[in-house]
Formats: C-alpha cells, sequence, structure tokens
C-alpha cells in the first residue's frame, strides 16, 4: 500500500493502490492530471480561493476544503481524475462585512471608512463610529438598524466640519465698546443660533441664527437697559391729571433717560428718579420768593435749580413787579424739595427750591396823593374775602356802599411812604376795605378822610396806604391796614368799626361811622358738635401752619389716626370757621373708609381740636 501526502495546509489525500483503482499498466501510472478547485461563497458566487492539484489517471482521490474565516468549512470532497478538470467547492458565510462612510454633510467628501463584521441572519444596529479630528457627528445621523443580513453592505453617516468662529459683544452709541469676547465652533453649512450673553445694566440682544461655512466673526451690539426708568417716568406721568405740565416739568428728565449714553449715566437719573417724589396740586398755589422786595420783583439769583431738572441747569424768570409764579408739582427729592413754577406774565416754566418761596399770591394796591399815584405789589399767603355791600352816604347824600373786605395772611411789602418794608414771616396780616361811590365831586368834597378801623379792644388803626386826599366821590378805593394775626383773628371773630371824617364845606365831620358786624365765614354754624375724643395732640405744626395744604397735611394725619386702614381720601374744602370764641381751620374730608363727609376743626397755630 502507498501513501501519497500533497502538502500545503490545504489539501491532504490518502490513496490504496487498489482501493483507487491504479492499473499495473506503466501508461497509467505516469499520467497525471490537475484539477482546480475553486472555493466560492455560494451566496454571492465570488471565488474565495481556488487551490490546483495533480493526480495520476484513473486514481480516486479526497479533498478535505481548508477553514476561510468567517465561512462554514464544507465537507471533504472525493473525486477521481480522468482529465484537467475543475471541481467547485460552496461555501456558507457565516459572517458578513458592513462597511461604515464617513462622509462631510456638506460637500460630501468621504473622510474615513471603517468595517464590521456582523453574523449572517441577524438583524444588526450599526452605530457611528468616532469623528475625525475637526468633526462633530452629524444630528441627522443616527443609528441604522440592518435588516435580515445575508451578504455584504455599507452605511454612511454624515459629519459636520467644525468651524471657528469669534463673538464679540458690543455697546453702542458714544460710549462704543466691547463688553467680553468669546471664541466657539459651529457646525459648517448648518444653521446655527448664537446666543448673547447676559451683561448687567444692558438689554440683551436677540440670539441670531446663521448659516456659516468658512471662519466668521459676529457681533451682538448691547444699549443701556432703562426700562426702569422709564417705567417711573410712565407711572408719574399715569398718575397726575395735568399731563401737559407733567412733559414741561419732567422734560429734562426724560431726556436724561434718552440721552444717557453710559450705565453710570443711567444709572444717576434712575437713582433721581426713584428718589423721586412726585405730587400734584389739587388746585394751582400761587408763589413768591421769602425775600421778597416789591421793587425788584423776583431775581433770578433768588432761584436755585435742580441740575437735572433742566437740560442747561438754569432757567430764566424776568424780573417784573407783575410776575406771578404759580407751583404745579411739588417734588421730593435726593437733593432737596422743589417746586414746578410757571411765571404768568412770561410762561416760563422751571424747577425752584422750595426753601426759597413762599405759597400764596400776589396783589395790588394804589398809593399816593392827587399829584402822585402808584401801584405797587404785595405778596401774601393766603387771602379771605367778605362781600358786604354796606350802604352809606356822603356829603351829598349820594350813595355809597362798603362793598367788600380782604384779609391776607403772612404779607410782605415794600415802597409804601407810612410804612418800614415787611417781610414775609414777619407774621403781619393787611386788611383791606373796597369802597365805591357814586357822588358828584367839585373838586374839594371827599369820600373819607382817613377812615379808622377800630377792632373789639378798642384799638383804633389807621390805614397804610395815604388815601386822604383822593378825590374819590365817584368811582371805587381802598383802604390798607397792617395789623396782627391776632388783630386779624379779631375782626374775623368780631367784626370791627370803620370811624372816618366827612369834608363837608370846608369843616370836617370827624365821627362818620360804619358797623362790621359778625364773622366773615359761612357754613360755620355748629362748629364744634359732633366732635370725637380722640387725642390730637401729636399733631401740633411748627411752624405756625399757614398754608391750605399744611392745613390738609394736619387734617390727613389726623384721619389716619382715626381710621388706620384709612383709604382714598379726598379734601373737597379748606375754610375759616369759629369756634369757642375763636378762629380755627375747617378741613372737610370724604373716604371709602367713613360714611359721608368729616370736618376736621384745626386751631391756627395747628392744634387739631377734634373731628366731627
Amino acid at each position: 500500500m502507498r501513501k501519497i501526502a500533497i502538502v500545503g495546509g490545504v489539501v491532504m489525500i490518502s490513496a490504496v493502490a487498489g482501493a483507487l483503482g491504479v492499473t499495473n499498466s506503466v501508461e497509467a501510472a505516469n499520467t497525471r492530471y490537475t484539477t482546480t478547485f475553486k472555493l466560492v461563497d455560494k451566496t454571492t458566487g465570488k471565488t474565495l480561493r481556488t487551490i490546483k492539484l495533480s493526480g495520476v489517471k484513473n486514481r480516486t482521490y479526497t479533498f478535505q476544503p481548508n477553514k476561510i474565516q468567517y465561512y462554514a468549512t464544507p465537507k471533504a470532497v472525493k473525486y477521481t481524475v480522468r482529465r484537467t478538470g475543475t471541481i467547485k467547492v460552496n461555501y456558507v458565510a457565516t459572517y458578513r462585512k458592513v462597511t461604515i462612510k464617513s462622509i462631510d454633510a456638506f460637500d460630501h467628501r468621504v473622510i474615513q471608512n471603517n468595517t464590521k463584521m456582523v453574523k449572517v441572519g441577524t438583524t444588526p444596529l450599526i452605530a457611528p463610529v468616532a469623528a475625525a479630528k475637526g468633526y462633530s457627528l452629524s444630528n441627522s445621523s443616527n443609528s441604522i438598524k440592518l435588516s435580515r443580513v445575508s451578504k455584504d453592505t455599507s452605511v454612511i453617516f454624515k459629519y459636520d466640519q467644525l468651524i471657528p468662529v469669534t463673538v464679540k459683544y458690543m455697546t453702542t452709541g458714544t460710549d462704543a465698546r466691547t463688553l467680553g469676547v468669546v471664541k466657539q465652533s459651529v457646525r459648517r453649512g448648518v444653521p446655527t443660533v448664537i446666543k448673547p450673553k447676559n451683561f448687567d445694566g444692558y438689554t440683551t440682544p436677540k440670539s441670531k441664527t446663521m448659516t456659516i461655512v468658512k471662519s466668521s466673526e459676529i457681533s451682538f451690539n448691547y444699549s443701556i437697559d432703562k426700562t426702569k426708568a422709564l417705567s417711573l417716568y410712565n407711572n408719574d406721568y399715569d398718575q397726575v391729571t395735568n399731563k401737559d405740565i407733567f412733559e414741561q416739568a419732567m422734560k429734562a428728565y426724560k431726556s436724561k433717560i434718552d440721552r444717557a449714553s453710559t450705565v453710570s449715566d443711567y444709572h444717576t437719573i434712575e437713582s433721581e428718579l426713584t428718589n423721586l417724589k412726585l405730587s400734584e396740586y389739587w388746585e394751582p398755589r400761587s408763589l413768591y420768593a421769602k425775600n421778597y422786595n416789591s421793587d425788584h420783583g423776583i431775581q433770578n439769583y433768588n432761584l436755585k435749580y435742580s441740575d437735572s431738572a433742566d437740560n442747561s441747569g438754569t432757567a430764566y424768570f424776568p424780573n417784573g413787579l407783575d410776575a406771578n409764579y404759580i407751583a404745579y408739582l411739588e417734588a421730593k427729592t435726593d437733593r432737596g424739595d422743589y417746586y414746578w413754577v410757571v411765571n404768568q406774565r412770561t410762561q416760563t416754566g422751571g424747577w425752584v427750591a422750595e426753601n426759597l418761596l413762599n405759597v400764596g399770591g400776589i396783589d395790588s394796591l394804589e398809593n399816593g396823593d392827587s399829584s402822585s399815584r402808584f401801584k405797587t405789589n404785595f405778596v401774601y399767603s393766603d387771602k379771605i374775602t367778605k362781600n358786604l355791600s354796606q350802604i352809606f352816604y356822603d356829603e351829598h347824600s349820594s350813595q355809597a356802599s362798603l362793598d367788600s373786605i380782604d384779609l391776607f395772611h403772612n404779607v410782605g411789602i415794600s415802597g409804601l411812604k407810612e410804612l418800614v418794608a415787611i417781610n414775609p414771616g414777619d407774621k403781619k396780616a393787611m386788611v383791606r376795605l373796597n369802597f365805591s361811590a357814586n357822588g358828584e365831586s367839585n373838586g374839594t368834597d371827599y369820600l373819607m378822610n382817613t377812615p379808622r378801623l377800630e377792632i373789639s379792644d378798642g384799638q383804633s388803626l389807621t390805614p397804610v396806604n395815604a388815601m386822604k386826599q383822593e378825590l374819590f366821590t365817584n368811582g371805587t378805593v381802598s383802604y390798607l391796614y397792617v395789623v396782627t394775626d391776632d388783630e386779624a383773628d379779631s375782626i374775623l371773630l368780631h367784626g370791627a368799626t370803620i370811624h372816618y371824617g366827612i369834608d363837608y364845606q370846608g369843616r370836617n365831620q370827624p365821627d362818620g361811622q360804619i358797623n362790621i358786624y359778625g364773622t366773615l365765614f359761612s357754613d360755620s354754624s355748629n362748629a364744634t358738635s359732633g366732635m370725637s375724643d380722640g387725642n390730637y395732640s401729636g399733631y401740633n405744626r411748627s411752624p405756625r401752619p399757614t398754608t391750605d395744604q399744611d392745613f390738609k397735611s394736619i387734617a390727613l394725619l389726623a384721619l389716619k389716626k382715626e381710621y388706620p386702614r384709612l383709604n382714598n381720601a379726598r379734601i373737597t374744602k379748606v375754610i375759616y370757621a369759629p369756634d369757642s370764641g375763636r378762629i380755627t381751620r375747617q378741613v372737610w374730608a370724604t373716604s371709602d373708609s367713613f360714611n359721608g363727609t368729616k370736618v376736621i376743626v384745626i386751631s391756627l397755630d395747628g392744634q387739631v381740636i377734634g373731628i366731627k
């Protein structure tokens, strides 16, 4: 017996001479043929490997297929050599190759290829490979689940190239500067949202959606966040009734908000508006300078302005005796308290320091004799007028009348011949008697000769405006008396008597008189009835209150003590009224916290007497 070994690690053939059918003929023993074995993928028909073996004619051999990775090894193949021939051996795959392609999502270039073997007949999930340097997996690329695997296949994953971008955060306006710089990467060709950063004091701009294909620089512009200041301004605007006056008074504030180009500038005006406590007067208030001089009026140098309240830092108020100043708004600020006043002659407006002005009005009187007469102004804090129409007769038996009496508190006046100048704050009042006559003048007769005003204590007062030489037998004439606060209270409460002399044919008849009876008040009956029993001693005012607004403030404090939850209190009027033999101020008020009207009775020195 003979063994034949075909070496090569592929095929081993063993044969016994008889078993292989070998003849004894020399020809048969020497004839050889080549047999070619093709190892083929059964599914695809692809030749995996080719092996050639030489064999003796008519002999039978056994071919043992060799192992191939990822394929099942077939059974051995027996064959007899007859001639040169080819034998196909089918291999069945156990694994298949998946090619994983990475491509650029923008221009579709292949970045890299990777492979993976998967088991035949399965449905594997193929995940993308790690991105190459400078790339990031596209958001649209996810793992891919294959259908039942039977042959080699490929999958594609897209990757975005990362593009460097410089983002700058810039301010606008005169202080344009860089708030910050950030470098980042974005996906090439992919719409990307570039978000701004937040910076204190600035309004954050909107995000930008951009498609970037190359290295770029992007800027965000920041403006100062003026929301709070504008809200404060608008809230004050909504609260006032006189919108035109508000816009005039607050024009500079609004301009500073609009023009603020740095956070520091803006914070300054925001702080001023935060600390600004603005009040609108229910009724405009007449004002005059505390250092009033009737010869010069209100001087520019007497006025002080808030730099924040006027664009130029100053405002112009022309001089003039006939200038009258009306306050519409009051502002309590961190720099002090101010009035917004308008000159009624020039209609010039401005903020004036409150401590330079008194509240009141301006009036005029005539002073002089037959050869010289002129008018002069005087100022006052408040005025009371009572219409009387008390009839009397002059020397011709023509009817004349005392039409009215005016009382002015806290006066200021200068320029009168018989009177040293009086400044507001000297606690002086003035009484003015207003007459009219319809008589005939012959050039020598007079309506009155030095009328004297006698008050209840017997004191007799002489007018200060020296009208005794005036020929006022026809028309109107006024006499002015300077009195103290106590004398004014006496006249208001008890009345007075006017004594006068009438010139008759060259003789003076000295004892004509007109009696002014009773109080000058209405709404004064039963003034003390229905008083509350609360203790109001805590509501004294120092210095002495002089204006309606002062008494309103005292009244509101008293109401808040009486009604701790006072809501929506409204003052309807402030009047003079007698109480227990003295003059008082009565403040009438309504509120949602009580029914009807409450009257707060206050002494002239600011003591709350009670509430009825």
